[in-house]
């Protein structure tokens, strides 16, 4: 059975000036918890986002686990974190292949 929900998890922002790097994978993302920004110094990922995305990570693995249908439609959920441990959530129904980061 396919998945309900698939995680689509990347890229490291600084939330204190314009940098980004988008190639950065989930998996790589304990490198970068308090890594200064190159460009203004301040934390690229800190360690309140980092547990935010791990307890998302742990409910996609609990619902994909579970017996409770799929909808058959596809929904993305983007969660935006800013250094505090809490994020800016929007859903939008559609395709998935739309780029909605841009």
């Amino acid at each position: 059975m396919a998945d309900k929900v698939v995680p689509l998890i990347c890229g490291i922002k600084c939330d204190f000036c314009d940098y980004r790097d988008e190639s950065v994978p989930y998996e790589n993302y304990p490198q970068y918890i308090n890594r200064p920004c190159p460009c203004c110094g301040a934390p690229l990922l800190t360690e309140d986002d980092y547990a935010f995305c791990q307890t998302m990570m742990a409910y996609v693995e609990a619902i994909n686990e579970s017996d409770m249908p799929g909808s058959g439609e596809d929904t993305v959920v983007r969660f935006e974190l800013n250094g505090t441990g809490k994020a800016k959530v929007y859903v939008e129904n559609g395709n998935l292949d739309d780029n909605l980061y841009n």
